[in-house]
């Protein structure tokens, strides 16, 4: 056989060149970087709370003598003091039942925990009492320390300072108790926001309940508008006696937290009652007591999903 690239056909030249077409072994999917050198990134990007800037004009007076005078000397004396409002960024509040999936939630109350501005963020949790224990045990080493942004920034730190003057209860994380040092998020047991500011703070408050109509009621107490509400409960009936008793909230998201809404939305925005299975989830709309309520749960099918 001629070795001469110009006289043979691609398929002789691999030959000649000793290349195989397809490799006797596979190359390992698992490689020594993968086991050894192992590469974790975290993500450090936080939220900031929402600003809302409100100017107070200062010496109105003065401000009212310069215009009636035109006199330049008085106009400029009026000075504008400007004061920052912080807002809530869809505050979230969060239903824990026995029974519900409490990994799921252990889940999302930490990244909730160090990312507390952040859009949907929880800022409420109700946990049935008979598993706050096995929750806090879960939860304690999940902790890590604060983001520089969120530890130094003024809500936070007022939240801290209200949190000592108020001597209450919380729950940190176990790295704080041996570093006392090192901020970590934090719980606050039995203490509404309203005590620790106006507007966002930072934390999350936690109460406890036993039935769901005292969930409702210890809700009442929290002065948070809650844009949605989570429920982890595996009893459906349960969960949806809770959307019927809580009024003011309009989204109800059960056993899920970050399900896509867009495939109810149209219905929703329009006011029309619907109920749709959509990608393994169930989506239904309806109107409460003349309120639209929303409301989406996981289901389990035995079709394969082909999207």
């Amino acid at each position: 056989m001629s070795l001469s690239a110009d006289n043979l056909s691609p398929a002789e030249l691999e030959m000649a060149m000793a290349i195989p077409r397809y490799p006797q072994l596979a190359l390992p999917l698992i490689k020594y970087e993968m086991v050894h050198k192992l590469k974790c990134t975290r993500n450090e990007r936080v939220s900031l709370p929402l600003l809302k800037h409100k100017h107070k004009p200062k010496g109105m007076g003065l401000a009212k003598a310069g215009k009636s005078t035109k006199s330049a000397a008085n106009i400029g004396d009026v000075a504008d003091e400007e004061d920052i409002i912080y807002l809530w960024n869809s505050p979230r509040l969060m239903i824990l039942f026995d029974g519900g999936d409490i990994n799921c939630a252990v889940h999302y109350i930490v990244q909730s925990l160090h990312d507390p501005f952040a859009e949907n963020a929880v800022a409420t949790l109700l946990i049935q009492e008979c598993v706050l224990n096995e929750f806090i045990d879960r939860l304690s080493d999940r902790f890590q320390e604060m983001p520089a942004p969120i530890a130094n920034h003024p809500i936070f730190l007022r939240s801290m300072e209200k949190i000592k003057a108020l001597k209450a209860t919380k729950i940190v994380g176990n790295a704080m108790k041996d570093t006392p040092n090192l901020v970590t998020p934090i719980l606050v047991c039995d203490f509404s926001h309203n005590f620790l500011g106006a507007g966002p703070t930072g934390v999350i408050t936690l109460h406890t309940f036993r039935t769901p109509k005292e969930a409702t009621e210890v809700y009442l107490k929290e002065s948070v508008k809650f844009s949605s509400v989570c429920i982890w409960n595996e009893n459906l009936a349960s969960a949806y006696e809770i959307v019927a008793r809580i009024a003011t909230v309009q989204i109800f998201l059960i056993n899920c937290y970050d399900a896509d809404l867009d495939p109810i939305k149209t219905a929703f925005i329009t006011d029309e009652n619907m109920v749709k299975v959509f990608r393994g989830y169930h989506y239904e709309t309806i109107t409460f007591r003349k309120m639209r309520k929303l409301i989406v749960f996981p289901i389990g099918n035995i079709w394969s999903n082909p999207f």
